[in-house]
């Protein structure tokens, strides 16, 4: 989408390359990939009250991350 984008920027002819790099400096790309996903989850909220369902929550424990303990590290490094 960005590269898209960046695309229609330069063959308007309204913008010149030093805003065109203002413009992707400032973070305005990373705003519309927000605005798609925001659409998204509005249509997946409204889809749940549709249907009259809660809003699905992933359980905890699928998603809780534990990161190894600094010695199985070490001893990984040391097997390889």
């Amino acid at each position: 989408m960005g590269v898209i984008f960046v695309d229609i920027f330069r063959s308007t002819g309204i913008y010149t390359d030093e805003e065109i790099d203002d413009i992707i400096d400032i973070g305005t790309l990373n705003g519309i990939f927000v605005l798609g996903r925001t659409i998204g989850m509005i249509g997946h909220y409204l889809d749940q009250k549709r249907l009259h369902t809660g809003l699905y929550r992933q359980p905890f424990d699928e998603v809780f991350y534990m990161l190894p303990d600094h010695e199985e590290v070490l001893k990984h490094r040391e097997e390889k």
